[in-house]
């Protein structure tokens, strides 16, 4: 199954584009202790947090970096309760478009395999992205 979300940010393609790609920047909107990166395609990029004080590590690989146009990355999460095999991993794809006052950024979720974890994301990728832009926007 694929998600897709959508949201319009006041704010530079390249401020959304760090936001999204900087793990410094992440933390401070997505709910992940620690990011680490290393902020190129083919590299790796690993999330760490905690669900319900269960800790998780999600173990990805960036598949796409282009500044200020799109970033994406596969990635296993250990709280997804299956083995880290490549066909359990599931798929991040944000794609970014600068308009005149604003920047359009719609993020979509594949090879999600559950209906509820679907549902659930369904929910949780409107929080993301309402953090991203509130955060985003009350620094400009």
């Amino acid at each position: 199954m694929t998600l897709e979300k959508s949201v319009s940010i006041a704010v530079t393609s390249n401020a959304v584009f760090n936001a999204l790609t900087s793990p410094q920047e992440i933390v401070k909107h997505f709910p992940f202790e620690a990011v680490t990166s290393d902020c190129r395609e083919d590299g790796e990029i690993t999330f760490q947090g905690a669900v319900n004080g269960v800790p998780f590590t999600d173990y990805g690989r960036i598949t796409r970096f282009e500044p200020g146009k799109a970033f994406a990355y596969r990635y296993w999460s250990t709280n997804h309760g299956t083995e880290r095999r490549p066909e359990n991993e599931l798929e991040v794809r944000y794609e970014i478009v600068a308009g005149q006052d604003q920047t359009h950024l719609k993020v979509v979720q594949d090879r999600i395999s559950s209906p509820d974890y679907f549902d659930m994301m369904n929910t949780a990728w409107d929080h993301l992205l309402g953090a991203l832009k509130q955060n985003l926007e009350s620094r400009s």
